[in-house]
C-alpha cells in the first residue's frame, strides 16, 4: 500500500486574491479522508472555495505500520474586495469561561472590590466611556463572569466590562456586580471646542480639560513633539489621517 496526496489549484500558505476552485487527488491506494474548514469532502472533484478569510485543507492518510497515520495541511487566504487591508486570521475560539458572579458572594465584605474607570468632566453630547474591574487587595484582576447593572448594563467577563453611557447631565452613577457596588459622580460641561488641524511643527501641549476638534488631516512632524494632558477629550472629524512622525505623549488618571 502507498500513500500521497496532490493538491490542485491552491499551495500552502498562499494569499488569493479572489475565490479559488480547488481539487484533492490520491496517488496512492492508502485510504484517506479529507476535510476544509471541518467539513469533509471528497477526492478528485473541484471545488469553488468564495469565502473571503482563512481556510485549512486537511487530509489524513492511513498507512500500513506503526505510526501509519500521515497527515496533509494547505492553509491559504481569500482576500476580500477591499484589497490589502483585510487579511484574515484563523477563527479564534474563546477560552473556557470562568466562575461566575455567585463566587463574588461568598468572599467576605471587603476581600473585593468593584472599581469604575471613567471622567469626573465630560462634555456634553458625546458617549461617555465606562470601564469596570473587580480587584482584589493586592490590586489583581479577579475573575467574574456576569453582569455589571446600573442604568445601562454590560456584560463582565474574566473581571472586566466597558460600554458607552449617554452624557445628558451632572449626575451620580451607581453600578453593582454581584454584591459589590460603586459610584462615581460625573460633571457634563459644555466647555468651548478648539478646532486644530494641519502640523505640529515643534512641540504642542493640549492642556487639561481642553475640548480638541480635529477637523482635517493632522500630522506631528519629525522632531516635534505634542503632549496630550490628562482630562483632555479629543474629538475627530470623520476620515481624517492622524500621521505621527515625531513624539506622542498621552497623559491620563482613571478619572480622566
Amino acid at each position: 500500500v502507498s500513500g500521497g496526496i496532490v493538491v490542485e489549484g491552491i499551495s500552502d500558505k498562499q494569499v488569493a486574491n479572489g475565490p479559488v476552485r480547488i481539487r484533492v487527488n490520491k496517488t496512492g491506494s492508502a485510504p484517506a479522508e479529507h476535510w476544509l474548514d471541518g467539513q469533509r469532502i471528497p477526492a478528485g472533484i473541484w471545488l469553488d472555495v468564495t469565502r473571503p478569510g482563512y481556510h485549512e485543507l486537511h487530509s489524513l492518510e492511513q498507512l500500513p505500520g506503526p505510526g501509519g497515520e500521515q497527515s496533509h495541511r494547505v492553509r491559504f487566504v481569500i482576500q476580500s474586495a477591499r484589497g490589502d487591508a483585510e487579511w484574515a486570521l484563523p477563527p479564534w475560539t474563546p477560552r473556557p469561561p470562568v466562575a461566575s458572579g455567585q463566587a463574588l458572594d461568598t468572599n467576605a465584605e471587603g476581600a473585593v472590590r468593584l472599581e469604575l474607570f471613567m471622567p469626573t468632566r465630560f462634555p456634553a453630547g458625546l458617549p461617555m466611556p465606562v470601564v469596570a474591574m473587580v480587584m482584589d487587595p493586592q490590586n489583581r484582576r479577579v475573575n467574574f463572569n456576569g453582569q455589571l447593572e446600573g442604568e445601562t448594563g454590560f456584560a463582565m467577563k474574566r473581571g472586566v466590562g466597558s460600554g458607552l453611557l449617554s452624557s445628558g447631565q451632572s449626575k451620580r452613577h451607581v453600578f453593582k456586580a454581584g454584591q459589590l457596588s460603586a459610584d462615581k459622580t460625573v460633571t457634563i460641561d459644555n466647555a468651548k471646542w478648539q478646532a486644530v488641524l494641519g502640523a505640529v511643527p515643534k512641540t504642542a501641549t493640549w492642556k487639561t480639560d481642553a475640548r480638541i476638534h480635529v477637523t482635517s488631516n493632522l500630522t506631528v512632524e519629525e522632531g516635534a513633539t505634542l503632549l496630550i494632558r490628562s482630562g483632555c477629550v479629543i474629538k475627530l472629524a470623520p476620515k481624517i489621517e492622524v500621521t505621527v512622525l515625531g513624539r506622542l505623549i498621552v497623559e491620563g488618571t482613571r478619572e480622566a
